[in-house]
């Protein structure tokens, strides 16, 4: 006859269908629970490297919020630099280089040059008028046109000018028809010897 202890530990179960001891089944149980152990384990190192991550891309992010506040200061600093360069460089056009081109205009041995001192006059004054924020349509102007402006600011008639340039009064009419649409005056009653002169002042 079997002792208790030895019917104890013969006792068997049935699990998925084959009959397993309980000795079996304290190693499978044992051995799932290191399996879970280290996926456990294995998840909170994952966890931890996405944490770590996400630290980061957190640092990452502030840096970038930081440079772009930098960029921004920079660009308005730049953008006032350039602004008071322009304003600058319209005053020394204004204060220094159109007086030294009206003096040298008045010079006996520069007389016979006069359409291109007008010209330059007519150019430089506009340049100035428009780094200091105004419209520099002028500036738009061909060699031509500007020489064809100049002598219309000093009330010439388109005669006199093709007869002073050596052009067609067809020519003239052209360059008349081009400074206007430039200026931003066709199919208007503006004077265009009155608005140059305005546009001067």
């Amino acid at each position: 006859m079997m002792s208790d202890s030895n019917a104890e530990q013969e006792e068997t179960f049935i699990i998925d269908g084959s009959a397993q001891t309980i000795e079996e089944l304290r190693e499978q149980l044992n051995s799932r629970t290191e399996e879970l152990a280290q996926s456990q384990a294995m998840l909170d190192n994952a966890n931890l490297q996405i944490r770590i991550r996400e630290i980061k891309i957190e640092e990452l992010s502030a840096e970038l919020q930081d440079l772009s506040r930098a960029l921004v200061s920079l660009s308005k600093n730049m953008k006032r630099t350039i602004e008071d360069f322009e304003v600058e460089a319209a005053t020394a056009i204004r204060m220094k280089i159109l007086p030294l081109i009206r003096k040298l205009q008045a010079h006996s041995a520069i007389a016979e040059h006069p359409i291109e001192f007008d010209t330059l006059i007519l150019y430089m004054n506009h340049m100035a008028s428009r780094l200091a924020g105004g419209n520099g349509e002028i500036c738009s102007l061909s060699t031509a046109e500007l020489r064809v402006a100049a002598l219309i600011k000093n009330g010439l008639t388109s005669s006199q000018i093709a007869d002073q340039l050596c052009l067609s009064m067809e020519t003239i009419k052209t360059h008349r028809r081009n400074i206007r649409k430039k200026l931003g005056i066709e199919n208007t009653r503006t004077k265009l010897s009155t608005y140059i002169k305005e546009q001067l002042n």
